[in-house]
C-alpha cells in the first residue's frame, strides 16, 4: 500500500490522475507486529497517507494458533507446555508502539458502543493528512478455546478489566474513550478462555499477578 500511495502521488503530480483518493490497508496481528513490522514502520515513518487497520485475534490462527510476540504466555499447538507456562514479557501492542509516529489512531474491541465510533474514525482516518492506525481486538473461538456465542461478552470483559483499554489519540493527545463502571481483575478475563487455562495452576500464579501489575501501571490503563 505504501507503493500504491507513492505511485498515486507521483501520477497526480504529473496530472495523469485528477481524482482525490484514499488508501486503506488491513492486516492481522501476526502480519502487523511480526512479519510486516518493517513495512508498517516505514509507512508511518514516511508519513504516508494510509489508514492501517490491524485485525487482532492475538495469534496466527491460520497455522494452528501460533502465538505472536505480543501474547507469548498463551498456549498454542506448537510449543511444549513448559514453554507456555514460562513468564515472558509481551512486546508492546501495535497501537502503543506506533502512537508516536501516527498522528491519529484508535484502539477498540468489538462491542457497542464503540462500533459507531469506529465507522466515524475510519472516515476521519482515511481523510487525515498522513498515516492513521486502528487496532481492533477480535476473538477466534477455536484459538481462544471459547464458545462462539460468548465472543461479544468476552471482548467487553477485555475492556472492563483494562487489559484492552479503549482509547484514541490525535496529534499527541491521548483520550480514554471507554471507562468501565467497575474495573475488574485481569484474571476474570483470562479464565474465560481455554488458551490461558495453564496460568491458573498454582505454580503459575506469578504470571497472573505480573499481568495485573502490568495493566495497573500501564500508561494506557483505564
Amino acid at each position: 500500500m505504501s507503493g500504491v500511495e507513492a505511485a498515486y502521488r507521483a501520477l497526480k503530480k504529473k496530472g495523469k490522475i485528477t481524482q482525490d483518493m484514499r488508501f486503506i490497508a488491513f492486516g492481522g496481528d501476526g502480519g502487523t507486529y511480526d512479519i510486516g513490522l518493517q513495512s508498517l514502520s516505514g509507512m508511518l515513518e514516511r508519513g504516508q497517507r494510509v489508514l492501517y487497520v490491524c485485525y487482532d485475534n492475538e495469534a496466527y490462527m491460520n497455522t494452528a494458533f501460533s502465538v505472536p510476540a505480543p501474547r507469548p504466555w498463551a498456549r498454542d499447538d506448537h510449543r511444549p507446555r513448559r514453554q507456555a507456562e514460562q513468564r515472558q514479557d509481551p512486546e508492546p501492542q501495535g497501537s502503543d508502539r506506533y502512537r508516536h509516529r501516527a498522528p491519529a489512531g484508535l484502539r477498540r474491541a468489538g462491542f457497542a458502543p464503540q462500533s459507531c465510533r469506529v465507522h466515524e474514525y475510519g472516515s476521519e482516518g482515511a481523510c487525515a493528512d498522513g498515516p492513521s492506525f486502528i487496532n481492533a481486538l477480535s476473538t477466534c473461538h477455536r484459538g481462544w478455546r471459547i464458545p462462539q456465542e460468548k465472543s461479544i461478552e468476552i471482548l467487553k470483559l477485555a475492556a472492563d478489566t483494562c487489559f484492552w483499554p479503549i482509547y484514541e489519540w490525535q496529534d499527541g493527545k491521548y483520550t480514554i474513550t471507554y471507562k468501565p463502571k467497575e474495573k475488574k481483575p485481569v484474571e476474570e478475563w483470562l479464565k474465560t478462555q481455554g488458551r490461558f487455562k495453564h496460568l491458573f495452576a498454582p505454580q503459575n500464579r506469578h504470571v497472573i499477578d505480573a499481568l495485573q501489575a502490568e495493566v495497573d501501571r500501564s500508561g494506557t490503563s483505564c
